[in-house]
């Protein structure tokens, strides 16, 4: 669908404008907005099409996208582009600007990594969990291995590139690789941040290893998961 057919103004579900000098309130002014966030995510990886990004921010509207992509140009957060013929796509890229943005997001994902109401059975994106991984990636255990892992999801192809205890994430079919795992994303994503064994592995019927697997157990072993933290004890009150 060309989103320039969709009507122009405000979702319904924006908030209100902060319109504060405070450099953190004009931040929300822009990535606070409905939406925004997972639109940001979806193009960490690179540029997307229209549909590439509905497809992975769950619950999303055509109109409701088309807007927010609209207000993320007006506020050079990306760019778009049409496709040469005979492709008809509009396709969609960060700005220099708009990908210095990621360390927002690894800040308030390892926050929320702590939160007790985040349901990791709900819908997760590919870009999620590669994004997820650099986030979590306990470094001390990840210094031993170097290899490139192949990440076939949901039909797309990812990569992880492990080496001297860091990591890098992409899109793309990569080369010399150690190890494929092929699935899904909310599948890998239990595996690497769950217990990561053998019998969590067999378990997933829908998750694939071929190659090194000893180097995809020593990747799943590589990811810190921190504690909950508490909910307020429902019978104690915070007032006298």
């Amino acid at each position: 669908m060309d989103p320039s057919m969709l009507p122009a103004g405000r979702p319904p579900e924006d908030r209100p404008l902060y319109r504060d000098a405070c450099r953190a309130a004009h931040a929300m002014d822009i990535v606070g907005q409905r939406w925004a966030i997972p639109v940001l995510r979806e193009l960490m990886l690179g540029p997307r099409r229209f549909s590439e990004i509905e497809n992975n921010v769950f619950g999303i509207s055509e109109a409701a996208l088309a807007q927010r992509l609209a207000a993320l140009e007006a506020a050079g957060v990306l760019t778009r582009q049409a496709l040469p013929p005979p492709l008809s796509d509009e396709i969609y890229e960060l700005t220099d600007w708009g990908y210095a943005a990621e360390p927002i997001l690894w800040m308030l994902s390892g926050w929320a990594m702590q939160s007790p109401l985040h349901d990791p059975a709900r819908p997760l994106s590919a870009a999620s969990l590669l994004l997820s991984m650099k986030v979590m990636l306990d470094r001390e255990a990840a210094a031993p291995l170097t290899g490139i892992i192949r990440m076939k999801l949901s039909g797309e192809d990812y990569y992880a590139t492990l080496e001297q205890g860091d990591i890098e994430v992409g899109r793309g079919r990569p080369e010399k690789v150690r190890v494929t795992i092929t699935g899904e994303p909310a599948i890998l994503a239990g595996w690497l941040f769950g217990s990561g064994d053998d019998e969590t592995l067999a378990a997933a019927d829908k998750l694939a290893v071929e190659g090194d697997l000893a180097f995809a157990m020593g990747f799943a072993d590589c990811f810190d998961v921190p504690e909950k933290a508490p909910l307020p004890d429902a019978d104690e009150t915070p007032f006298p």
